[in-house]
């Protein structure tokens, strides 16, 4: 099954839970992906950081809203065609204020048609 976003082709997608402490690690083709959470009480960021040249590192740092906050940005090429992260995040903060549990839904796509 095809699933395309305007000429842009999924490559790959899913959600997973995770808690505040974990970090998320995703294999896009040869490209390893992680994702961790940083607290902060500011507005919603991301920092980036090419770990190698196949592994990107992004720490989302005050995704707190618990109607969700959305990220999204070209990392990198893919045969010559941007290749883009999206990001949706909904928290959930448990008994403890500083324990959060997310729901982390992620979807990279290859093509063009991105605006940033």
């Amino acid at each position: 099954m095809a699933v395309k976003i305007g000429q842009r082709e999924v490559i790959a997608d899913g959600s997973v839970i995770v808690d505040s402490d974990n970090m998320v690690t995703i294999e896009v083709r040869d490209l390893i992906v992680s994702i961790r959470f940083g607290e902060d009480a500011g507005e919603p960021r991301v920092q980036g950081e090419t770990i190698s040249g196949k592994e990107l590192s992004f720490t989302l740092i005050g995704f707190k809203n618990v109607l969700g906050t959305a990220y999204s940005a070209k990392i990198g090429d893919v045969d010559g065609k941007p290749l883009i992260m999206a990001l949706w995040v909904e928290s959930l903060s448990k008994d403890n204020p500083r324990r959060w549990i997310r729901l982390l839904s992620y979807t990279f796509s290859v093509g063009e048609g991105f605006v940033e």
